[in-house]
Parts: C-alpha cells; structure tokens; sequence
C-alpha cells in the first residue's frame, strides 16, 4: 500500500471575511512527506508538490472565471 511509503496531512480553516460577510475566506496547508528510498524521496515530494500547487491554482482560476460569468469583473481590474 501507498500508506507505508507516504503521508499526507491537510489543514483548512475558514472564517468569515472582515470586507464583506457574505464572502468566506480560506487558507489551506498541506503536507506530504515520503518515506523510503532516500533519494527518490525529495523527487516525489517536488512531484507531489508542484501536482497540488498546479491544482490549487487550476481550482481558483475556475472559480474566479464562475464568479465573473455571473457576478461581472471587480472593478479592481
């Protein structure tokens, strides 16, 4: 099993947002550790980073792109 040779540990806290209270805020942090052969080690840990941090930001690109289609774009922009 995958279990013996890697870890995976997440945290996600959610509060309200001080700017507006219909909007929710996030911060997510992740860890993955893996166990083993030691050099393979720190390539699959930057594999496994880079994957979640790519997915991470493919997820807040789609969901600014759902926002914008129904809401419009901030005026920020």
């Amino acid at each position: 099993m995958w279990t013996q040779y890697a870890f995976w540990k997440e945290k996600s806290v959610f509060w309200e947002s001080v700017e507006n209270p219909n909007w929710t805020e996030l911060i997510e942090k992740g860890k993955i550790s893996v166990t083993g052969a030691v050099f393979l080690n720190c390539i699959l840990e930057t594999f496994a980073s880079t994957f979640l941090r790519q997915g991470a930001q493919k997820g807040i690109w789609i969901m600014e792109m759902l926002l914008k289609e129904q809401y419009g774009a901030p005026l920020a922009e």
